[in-house]
């Protein structure tokens, strides 16, 4: 738990949009400022650390690692993108159903990216070269149903 934060060093979020910022880990909320400043465009933190929230039990969520965000204005496909030149998110789920279509972004301690997205019916489903564009019925999936309106 995180006693201490130079907050000055960061440029577009403040500690009351993280919630209980004092259990995450300083390179996640570094690596976001600089997401937010690559991307041009405001995120907004819907989930960081949480507690009993629902999440897998080896959620990156419980260990401070991880959070779940949105980029308004941004087509879902293209935040992806952004995230994807962040080396430091080795987790990256792209959840185009949520009421906000967003992220989950980690800093997951390992060399191996997991990269993934839930569909409509709250499957999951590996995101590979192989199956990028398919949706799990075997038909291609759009960009609209990437970022629904």
């Amino acid at each position: 738990m995180l006693d201490w934060f130079d907050w000055s060093a960061i440029t577009h979020f403040r500690p009351a949009e993280f919630g209980e910022w004092r259990h995450l880990e300083p390179a996640l909320i570094y690596a976001l400022d600089e997401l937010r400043d690559a991307l041009g465009s405001p995120i907004v933190i819907h989930e960081a650390w949480a507690p009993g929230t629902g999440h897998a039990t080896e959620s990156q969520h419980y260990a401070g690692r991880a959070v779940d965000c949105s980029a308004p204005g941004i087509p879902l496909l293209d935040f992806w993108l952004w995230a994807e030149r962040c080396p430091v998110f080795k987790g990256i789920g792209i959840y185009p159903h949520w009421n906000r279509p967003g992220l989950h972004l980690d800093i997951r301690p390992t060399e191996l990216r997991a990269r993934w997205r839930q569909d409509a019916a709250k499957a999951y489903w590996p995101v590979t070269s192989a199956n990028l564009n398919w949706h799990e019925t075997g038909r291609v999936l759009s960009l609209t149903e990437l970022h629904p309106k």
